[in-house]
């Protein structure tokens, strides 16, 4: 069981120590969870960006596949005029 970080008491609550009266007995579990929170959100929005970069590109190259060729091909015609 955690003990409150300024007295030791072994009954301390979350929020409060009823020992020393302690407003915050366990500050290093709280910046661990804090820390651990921060981390998960900034896991997933970096996640979700790569992600949509993903998508986009694959959307991107299924059009491009589906477009085909831009140039136009030319015709075989003969050339008329030409010196020899």
């Amino acid at each position: 069981m955690p003990r409150c970080e300024k007295c030791g008491y072994i009954r301390a609550a979350h929020n409060w120590c009823t020992s020393c009266g302690s407003k915050d007995p366990y500050p290093k579990r709280k910046w661990t969870l804090r820390s651990i929170v921060a981390l998960a959100i900034a896991t997933v929005l970096v996640g979700s960006v790569v992600l949509a970069q993903r998508a986009a590109k694959d959307r991107f190259e299924a059009e491009k596949a589906k477009a085909g060729s831009f140039s136009v091909p030319r015709e075989n015609r003969p050339v008329t005029g030409q010196r020899r």
